[in-house]
């Protein structure tokens, strides 16, 4: 009994890999181009002084779209209830 439930477990288990190699057979394109990837990394990536001026830069552009964006949220809702 624990003979036949391995075998069959095994044919299960080599089925499901040859169906899923055969339907695996296109290949994923990347969502960012070399010449894109190269480009970044010959400008920022190269140097430690270019790295870290994008994770500067990177994190200021952030926290000005998140303050303006807050600012206007903020400004919506309390309409006429504070004093500008």
């Amino acid at each position: 009994m624990i003979f036949s439930a391995a075998l069959l477990r095994n044919h299960i288990r080599r089925a499901t890999v040859q169906r899923c190699r055969q339907q695996s057979t296109h290949v994923a394109k990347p969502l960012i181009g070399s010449g894109a990837l190269r480009t970044w990394y010959n400008v920022f990536g190269s140097s430690n002084a270019g790295y870290i001026s994008w994770i500067v830069l990177g994190v200021l552009g952030c926290e000005v779209m998140s303050g303006t964006m807050s600012d206007s949220i903020w400004n919506s809702v309390n309409q006429g209830k504070t004093y500008e």
